[in-house]
């Protein structure tokens, strides 16, 4: 199943009967920034990302900036 939706900022999508409450919180250009509110017996992983050579930051030091930890 595949669902393509287009979503104003403020606009949430609930998944499995509200268990998964996904909202669409600011866009700008490419980039948007979602909220996701989940079940615990959920598992939510950020996207996967290359280490970055430059910085020299590790896959879970970019986990923890993702989930806003750093």
């Amino acid at each position: 199943m595949s669902l393509k939706v287009d979503l104003r900022v403020g606009e949430t999508l609930t998944f499995n009967n509200g268990q998964i409450v996904v909202t669409l919180l600011e866009k700008s250009g490419q980039r948007a920034r979602i909220s996701v509110e989940a079940d615990d017996s959920v598992l939510i992983q950020p996207p996967q990302r290359e280490t970055s050579v430059v910085t020299g930051v590790g896959r879970s030091e970019q986990e923890k900036m993702l989930a806003g930890a750093v």
